[in-house]
């Protein structure tokens, strides 16, 4: 009998013990997809389209390379107007100069690049090292951390005239974006006219 009850601990021990190596590379792996750079390309009016980029504020800082870079993101945080200045600069022009986009094999048109302003750069970066801190003092648990702090960039432009259909884009990314997961939506528009039931709305569900 005793035997028995030492066997069916010893089953329930190694059974927590797969579920603890299992949530543990679960979250692990969960936390590596949640820090990859994201990017939402949206099509309006046909013609026009808008991408929103996400990502994470440490790696690509970590990444870029431009004059005047502090040795670190704590230096930088913690550095004067002028730094965080050319901070933003060298933000807008790696996009400016490493993003290009097409459609049809034509460039867009009046194409424009937008990052927050230096005060809000600031807060992020100040967030981040907090992050960072906060991780460093509780270690056992930093890989199960799900990151807050991102980079949040605005690429827009038009599509040139003359283009027929099918219409094909190509985006290439930084390189210091890293990996990429990339969504497309052309949102469906209606403007409803209230009646005396009021408006009603009418749209076919993809399946």
């Amino acid at each position: 009998m005793s035997q028995e009850v030492n066997m069916r601990k010893m089953v329930s021990s190694v059974k927590i013990a797969l579920m603890v190596t299992l949530f543990s590379w679960t979250g692990s792996l969960l936390a590596h997809g949640l820090q990859m750079s994201t990017a939402q390309v949206v099509q309006r009016q046909d013609n026009y389209l808008f991408i929103t980029m996400h990502t994470p504020v440490a790696k690509l800082y970590q990444h870029m390379n431009y004059k005047g870079k502090p040795a670190s993101l704590m230096h930088l945080a913690n550095g004067s107007d002028q730094q965080l200045g050319q901070f933003r600069q060298a933000l807008l022009e790696l996009f400016r100069n490493n993003m290009n986009l097409s459609v049809a094999q034509q460039a867009l048109q009046s194409v424009k690049v937008r990052v927050a302003p230096k005060e809000e750069l600031k807060k992020l970066l100040q967030a981040e090292l907090a992050e960072q801190i906060l991780n460093a003092q509780h270690h056992e648990q930093s890989h199960d951390a799900e990151p807050k702090n991102f980079f949040r960039i605005e690429v827009d432009g038009f599509i040139a005239a003359g283009n027929d259909t099918p219409r094909v884009l190509s985006a290439s990314f930084p390189k210091e974006l890293g990996q990429v997961l990339v969504s497309y939506t052309k949102p469906q528009i209606q403007t409803l006219t209230p009646t005396e039931q009021g408006s009603q709305y009418i749209q076919a569900l993809w399946k």
